[in-house]
């Protein structure tokens, strides 16, 4: 999410907030034009729903709102990376 929000510079936001989506996921979020990012920050905890080794859906409260993030890695140890991201309803 501090990726997401990090939009002071334009032209850097789309390489780092890429290298936390997976492939599918940078496809969605790839025209985003990061001037119309909401500004925002991350909030208190995160809150996890169902865990495996490779999946995880994960609630992340910020000043905006809360966002419901999907998790993914091939193995466990793997980097986790974001497959699904959905913002706030008022903000979405």
């Amino acid at each position: 999410m501090e990726a997401y929000f990090a939009t002071d510079d334009p032209e850097a936001w789309w390489a780092e907030f890429s290298k936390h989506l997976t492939p599918a996921a940078q496809e969605v979020w790839q025209y985003t034009d990061p001037r119309r990012v909401p500004s925002g920050a991350p909030e208190g905890s995160a809150e996890y729903g169902p865990v495996s080794a490779t999946d995880a859906e994960v609630t992340v409260p910020t000043t905006i709102g809360d966002f419901q993030l999907v998790m993914v890695r091939a193995e466990a140890g793997d980097p986790w990376k974001v497959s699904y991201m959905e913002p706030p309803e008022e903000v979405g």
